[in-house]
């Protein structure tokens, strides 16, 4: 201020004084943000890829600027490290908050970053893509070759993406047989840029002959047909013979051969000892089949059209002392003799002709039950009958109860002695009656089941 006065001993003079004089100058006393609310968009991302962008939040005021992150929306799609924290920028400094967009599936896809009530909001966006995989498959046909029954022979099948982009696809396998195994047979599958898939494909045989399976990867990879022989290892244990051999033959030539429990698909036939097989190639035409033995009530003589167990062509009927099968026309082609034997240990003699002639002294005159042996027995027995002449038979078996456990339709038989052997295994312990029915006759014996 300026202040004026008098002074008696300078009477007129002004006297000027300046006490004090003071400038004060002040900033805001309020945060102030600079955020950019503009809409950002990351565009197109691969899936499985990702991209990332740092916002700046500047504090352009006086005082501490504070706030909370919050990321909100985007599907999962998008991640922010400091979501859900509080901030605190001093003046004229800033802060980085990264946001990273990491499609998993293709669309278009946005979020809102929040950086609090002082700076706003922005809307982030972005696009899931995926490039197209490139697949690389072998469909050449594949050879298995053969593969022993009950074994398993196995290979990798690769799918190769040879493309930046992602394979997918359901693997898909076709296997009419059930001689494969794929172990992703049904699975869906998805290969990474220039990776690779292996499919596991098994060839199981549990028949003879050959199977076809086809493995599809699916899309543009294409499939490959699959081969496989299944080889029944016993086969290969049989003798060759020829029209006119006479063979001596006894279980110890088996070797070791075994075709399956069963009947080889002739109702009747087969036992549970040891197998003897030969092999014949056949020119067409009659074929005779002679067996002779001291056990023949224990053998069975089976001819099998092709390398299969069940596939029984003809079996031998008992004629007096003697087995014999007869055939007048047959087809050419292979043919495999089986010996079969319900003991263990048995001798006997094969003759291989074109034909076999009956001696009418062989031909009974009557129909007649001769029984079953063994009797009692333990699990199985064979029934043994006679007829006069070529016909119909039926064999029924029945428990002291008149029920009817089991029926065998024999068809039409040859005249001379004939036979069936019955399995017990499934039945409990007791006696048991074996009606036999020939044209209009009935006869019956009984047998006794120990177990």
């Amino acid at each position: 201020g300026v202040r004026r006065r008098n002074n008696d001993d300078n009477e007129g003079t002004n006297i000027c004084r300046i006490d004090a004089f003071r400038i004060v100058v002040t900033t805001s006393a309020v945060p102030v943000c600079d955020f950019d609310t503009e809409p950002f968009d990351f565009d197109e991302v691969d899936v499985m890829d990702e991209d990332d962008w740092d916002f700046t939040i500047w504090n352009e005021g006086g005082v501490p600027l504070t706030g909370t992150i919050q990321l909100n929306g985007g599907s999962g799609m998008f991640s922010c490290p400091l979501d859900g924290h509080s901030y605190t920028i001093d003046p004229e400094d800033w802060l980085d908050v990264n946001v990273v967009f990491h499609p998993t599936e293709v669309g278009e896809f946005s979020c809102t970053l929040d950086a609090g009530i002082e700076c706003g909001s922005v809307v982030v966006s972005g696009t899931g893509t995926m490039e197209p995989g490139i697949c690389d498959f072998d469909t050449e046909p594949y050879e298995f070759f053969e593969t022993e029954l009950s074994n398993c022979d196995e290979d990798e099948f690769t799918i190769w993406n040879e493309g930046a982009g992602t394979l997918t696809g359901v693997i898909a396998f076709e296997d009419p047989d059930g001689a494969f195994h794929c172990d992703l047979a049904g699975q869906p599958y998805s290969i990474g840029a220039f990776e690779y898939l292996d499919v596991v494909v098994s060839f199981c045989p549990t028949a003879e002959g050959p199977f076809t399976a086809i493995l599809d990867p699916g899309g543009d990879c294409g499939s490959i047909q699959l081969h496989g022989i299944g080889v029944n290892p016993n086969f290969e244990y049989a003798e060759d013979v020829v029209i006119g051999d006479n063979v001596d033959g006894d279980s110890e030539d088996s070797e070791g051969a075994f075709l399956g429990e069963g009947d080889y698909g002739c109702e009747g036939a087969g036992g549970a000892g040891p197998e003897v097989i030969y092999h014949l190639e056949h020119a067409g035409g009659p074929l005779g089949l002679t067996l002779q033995s001291e056990q023949l009530t224990e053998l069975s003589l089976v001819l099998l059209a092709e390398r299969d167990p069940q596939s029984c062509a003809a079996v031998a009927q008992q004629v007096g002392d003697r087995l014999q099968l007869a055939m007048d026309d047959l087809d050419a082609g292979a043919y495999y003799i089986v010996v079969d034997g319900s003991v263990e240990n048995y001798s006997f003699t094969l003759s291989v002709d074109s034909q076999v002639s009956v001696d009418e002294r062989d031909v009974p005159r009557d129909f007649t039950l001769l029984g079953n042996a063994p009797n009692p027995f333990n699990p199985s027995t064979r029934i043994r009958w006679t007829q006069s002449r070529a016909g119909d038979v039926e064999l029924r078996v029945y428990n002291l109860a008149g029920e009817e456990v089991q029926r065998f339709d024999c068809g039409v038989l040859p005249a001379g002695e004939n036979g069936r052997v019955w399995e017990a295994g499934p039945f409990a312990s007791g006696t048991y009656i074996f009606q036999l029915r020939f044209e209009d006759r009935v006869e019956t014996t009984k047998g006794l089941l120990i177990k």
